[in-house]
């Protein structure tokens, strides 16, 4: 059985005179170690299959099983600790607390979640990797756009999540940062066994996907990697 099935699952917004489909009849799997690609046109209900999968959003119908538990089902309490303990998330607005410095971000998360978090020796070396080591004394607003990515990628990993997910983690990154941005996320997922799942439009990501689900117009399916390069 994968880690993560979804059947079936749609989304509407808008009530019921006035409604709009933005995800219909969607069925996806994920497997421990594997790096996903979420593709497809903008607008198309990328972010919006992330949220569900993140459980900030709730489908309207359809079923969203993690290691055989129904996720929709749990109570908002349950769901809550389990987002903590197993989620990590790359959003495209970052999320960092602007009135902590980047090194008192990770000190909270430290005093939310007080076990299981990522080990001093790794965390420097993720320091040094994603090269934020000089911002640690800073406030999010003091550092550029791709600088506020990069400590958002780190906060993420830090919790040792078992599933990333990740909306345009690069976007903000020169060429080279995006490329070891992304080994660094397929070396987590095939060498610790966990699952990366990551919505991009940057095609040279995918040279380092497993698979990749692309939805057009709120449909998904999956389709041979070679093939999402050429969209």
């Amino acid at each position: 059985m994968a880690r993560i099935e979804v059947k079936n699952v749609n989304k509407m917004f808008g009530n019921k005179f006035a409604q709009t489909p933005a995800l219909t009849d969607i069925n996806f799997s994920a497997n421990d170690g594997e790096v996903i690609a979420i593709t497809g046109p903008s607008g198309s209900g990328k972010s919006t299959f992330m949220k569900i999968l993140g459980g900030i959003l709730s489908a309207t119908d359809g079923e969203i099983n993690v290691d055989g538990d129904n996720y929709q089902n749990m109570k908002e309490s349950v769901k809550t600790k389990f987002r903590l303990n197993h989620l990590g998330f790359i959003l495209q607005a970052y999320n960092l607390l602007p009135y902590l410095k980047v090194k008192d971000q990770f000190k909270l998360v430290d005093k939310i979640k007080k076990h299981g978090n990522m080990d001093k020796d790794t965390f420097d070396q993720l320091v040094d990797k994603l090269q934020i080591g000089d911002l640690m004394q800073h406030y999010p607003d003091e550092l550029s756009g791709g600088q506020q990515q990069r400590v958002a990628i780190l906060r993420a990993l830090y919790t040792n999540p078992d599933v990333i997910l990740a909306d345009e983690p690069t976007a903000a990154l020169d060429g080279k940062m995006a490329i070891e941005t992304m080994q660094l996320l397929q070396e987590l997922a095939h060498k610790q066994n966990c699952i990366v799942i990551l919505i991009t439009h940057d095609a040279r990501l995918l040279d380092y996907v497993d698979r990749n689900f692309q939805i057009v117009d709120g449909k998904g399916k999956f389709i041979n990697v070679d093939d999402a390069k050429l969209v």
